[in-house]
This record gives C-alpha cells, sequence and structure tokens, in this order.
C-alpha cells in the first residue's frame, strides 16, 4: 500500500498506514509528540510551537487515530485555546478549501478568532 502526504511539512514524517509498521523515524516522532502531549503540550526547549504546527498539520491527515486525533487535534486546539499560537499562527491555519482531516481543527480555530 502507498499512501502520499496531502500536504507534507519539510520535516516531517507522512502519516503512518494502519496495521503497516511505522519506519524508525516515524516511530521516533510520534514518541517525540507522545511526550509533549504528556507535558501540557509545551513545546520543546530551544523550539517554538509555530514551528512545530506544519508537523502537527500533516498528522491531521493520518490514518491513525493516535496521530490526527490525541497529537494533532488535542495540542493544536490546546496551542489556540491558550494562545501559544499567535494570532498570525492561528489565522493561517484557518485557510479556506481545508481538506476533511481538517475540518475539526478549523473549528476550533474560528472558535478562538470569534473568542
Amino acid at each position: 500500500m502507498v499512501v502520499a502526504c496531502a500536504r507534507p511539512a519539510p520535516s516531517s514524517p507522512c502519516p503512518a498506514v494502519p496495521g503497516e509498521p511505522a519506519p524508525a523515524s516515524e516511530d521516533a516522532a510520534l514518541r517525540r509528540w507522545e511526550a509533549i502531549a504528556a507535558d501540557d503540550a509545551r513545546p520543546p526547549a530551544g523550539t517554538t510551537a509555530a514551528a512545530l504546527v506544519p508537523e502537527l498539520v500533516a498528522y491531521l491527515g493520518s490514518p491513525d487515530p493516535v496521530r490526527r486525533d490525541h497529537i494533532a487535534y488535542e495540542v493544536l486546539a490546546r496551542w489556540i485555546g491558550d494562545r501559544v499560537l499567535g494570532d498570525a499562527d492561528v489565522r493561517a491555519l484557518a485557510a479556506p478549501e481545508p481538506g476533511d482531516g481538517e475540518r475539526r481543527l478549523l473549528d476550533a480555530v474560528r472558535a478562538a478568532i470569534v473568542e
């Protein structure tokens, strides 16, 4: 089975395919994101939330519910709700014509902008 990223980020791995083992680099990326999520979604020292957003947006298209729902959606929703991301970063996420995998995120973005 071949899986392509709909909107790949330059340094982000493609989403995992259910039932197939992820490459070691993707396992490491998932472990890093799980650690970030477990640490109240704080970006690691030396990086910003905005710099990590492209990886999370790529995860929104993942068929893997851990990457899509637990990591991407929950972390982005937290960063938006807690105003970790700046207004310009949030508006950039609310670009027109999103794919189906981004609908829940855009609802959170729009709610954050309205508040």
